[in-house]
């Protein structure tokens, strides 16, 4: 079964037979209705009579993952999702797993295998096996720099729990005023400053503060609300909800004494930034 082709030096196609096409178009898309409905029994049913008829359906084992992590089947699901994978994989060139390579989000026939590799990696990171979700992530942002899927802040959490600040430093200067990971605009400055490159880290928290001051805010803080009018699902890109959420992920990691200097650097440049607003 072959499910991938190179078309290009180093650029990857997803191939999409008519029978997963079709399937995709109907049957699939009536069980992830059902899901939707809160009828995942009755889904799950489905989709495993398409995974039996149609293997090649990559879009299937995902969504059997989501059905059976809804179901409270958690453990099942997480061990179907590593063997869903390993199959693909098992038909998949060696040489697409090397450096390099691309492999686009634009590509609609790529979309089934990056949600699914994805959806593994995140599994396996709740799992505490951050090496194995790390070298997940990795492969999705090499393939697709742009990272459509925001695996980067995934990416990030697997380098917190190696401690590797150079890898985090490294991430984030790949994506330079990143507003819609405030992880990586923040974690810049903490980064540099904790590997001892103050100036270089003062230069960053400026740019951090200028380009998201709601968080450079709640960091200062003695104590942390959570803003009224929040939405489940949806965060406002520089706003309060987006600031405190950060604060509650990641603010342990700006408490340290040793970081009490790129502190008081954050508050004079909040200070400023208030005074120019």
């Amino acid at each position: 079964m072959k499910l991938i082709k190179k078309v290009g030096e180093n650029e990857w196609l997803f191939l999409e037979s008519e029978r997963v096409r079709h399937v995709t178009l109907h049957d699939l898309t009536e069980a992830e209705e059902l899901m939707e409905a809160g009828k995942a029994s009755i889904a799950l049913k489905a989709l495993q009579r398409i995974a039996e008829n149609v293997p090649d359906c990559i879009e299937v084992y995902n969504d059997l993952y989501i059905c059976r992590c809804i179901l409270g089947k958690s453990e099942l699901a997480f061990e179907h999702i590593q063997t869903d994978v390993a199959s693909i994989r098992a038909v998949l060139p060696e040489e697409f797993f090397g450096k390099k390579q691309i492999l686009s989000w634009d590509c609609l026939e790529n979309r089934p295998f990056m949600r699914l590799y994805h959806s593994l990696g995140i599994a396996l990171l709740e799992s505490d096996r951050v090496e194995a979700a790390k070298s997940i992530f990795e492969n999705l942002v090499g393939w697709n720099p742009n990272d459509n899927q925001g695996v980067r802040e995934n990416l990030v959490d697997c380098y917190l729990a190696c401690n590797d600040f150079k890898s985090i430093v490294s991430l984030a200067k790949r994506y330079p005023r990143d507003i819609m990971a405030p992880c990586l605009t923040y974690f810049l400055p903490l980064g540099l400053f904790k590997l001892g490159k103050v100036e270089e880290a003062k230069k960053a928290l400026r740019v951090a503060v200028k380009c998201l001051p709601s968080i450079g805010k709640e960091l200062l803080k003695q104590k942390h609300k959570q803003p009224q009018g929040v939405e489940e699902g949806f965060i406002q890109v520089g706003g309060e909800d987006q600031a405190y959420f950060y604060w509650q992920e990641y603010g342990h990691l700006w408490k340290s004494d040793e970081i009490l200097p790129l502190l008081e650097m954050l508050a004079q440049l909040v200070n400023e930034c208030e005074q120019v607003n």
